[in-house]
């Protein structure tokens, strides 16, 4: 009972944050609720984006451990008094989020919409949490938000550039080590 006491009075303590956080992911969800839906439905098809499904919850994870953290942040900040800083971050807030929504734009008319849509993802987030929080708390969350830059999918020239470099490095890597032991083993480079 007391418990749960302590726990309502400190969801009341932080409603406005709470309400603040809540306002980022509802605009996030609306902005690419489309771009999610295909990412989602490519991680679930796909062999190569099946890592996507563990961004959420790796997200999450990272939120949660800073969560100490953002709570002194914002302790911080309502004892100090709201200055001019508050305008500059809400400009900087908006800035980014012009910034996003114009890469948004410009991806919906290129070869690979998808990818730019996800690129203006973390910086929507970024502009939107500077524009609801302050600079202090973008601060203590820019490694989750850029950690969202996981979220965008290689082209497929690229993967599979990537992916022939890798297998041939792992393949010279093995024979060097292998050899020296006195193993039969030979490289051949011709296909």
């Amino acid at each position: 009972m007391q418990k749960t006491k302590m726990i309502l009075a400190t969801a009341k303590r932080y409603s406005p944050h709470i309400a603040a956080a809540f306002l980022i992911l509802l605009l996030t969800f609306l902005v690419y609720a489309r771009d999610l839906e295909i990412l989602i439905n490519e991680a679930l098809n796909t062999e190569a984006f099946s890592h996507i499904l563990l961004i959420p919850l790796l997200l999450g994870f990272l939120f949660y451990h800073k969560k100490d953290v953002f709570k002194a942040s914002l302790a911080l900040d309502k004892l100090q008094k709201h200055s001019k800083t508050k305008f500059v971050n809400e400009l900087i807030g908006l800035s980014l989020c012009l910034v996003a929504f114009l890469l948004y734009w410009y991806g919906s008319y290129t070869f690979y919409p998808l990818e730019y849509h996800l690129l203006s993802l973390p910086i929507f987030v970024a502009g939107v949490a500077l524009i609801l929080f302050n600079l202090k708390t973008l601060k203590i969350a820019i490694f989750p938000i850029l950690f969202l830059f996981f979220l965008i999918p290689l082209p497929n020239e690229v993967m599979y550039t990537l992916g022939g470099t890798l297998a041939n490095f792992n393949t010279q890597a093995s024979y060097a080590l292998l050899k020296p032991l006195g193993l039969p083993v030979t490289l051949s480079t011709s296909y």
